[in-house]
């Protein structure tokens, strides 16, 4: 029981980085990609899907992380990791959620409707 509950915490941060590596090594292509940050404000421009991807693959590698090394010390050093189990995915796809709002943000603030930098 113990391994399959480590796996499972580990596999939303794992996940994180290894997007974020292979957005870091090669983006998808522009409005082509199967596994890509797609929203309106992403596909209006060329300019503006490479920053979102690069962005967030950013954001991936060291959310990603970060998460990884605190589940992994949650599930060492807490005795009754399952009752919390749940609770720790759940804070895991927080931080997943806040890193693709930051990411819409930053992308809304740095281009217009048009897609070009407003800065």
């Amino acid at each position: 029981m113990y391994i399959l509950l480590f796996v499972l915490i580990l596999l939303v941060p794992v996940i994180m980085f290894a997007v974020g590596v292979k957005w870091r090594i090669n983006p998808p292509a522009f409005k082509t990609g199967r596994l890509a940050y797609r929203t309106e404000a992403t596909e209006r421009s060329e300019e503006v899907w490479y920053f979102a991807h690069g962005y967030c693959a950013k954001l991936f590698l060291r959310y990603g992380l970060i998460l990884a090394v605190l589940s992994t010390l949650y599930m060492v050093f807490i005795k009754n990791y399952q009752q919390y189990y749940l609770w720790v995915l759940l804070a895991q796809m927080l931080v997943f959620c806040i890193c693709v709002f930051l990411m819409d943000m930053f992308t809304k603030n740095l281009f217009d409707e048009n897609g070009v930098r407003i800065h």
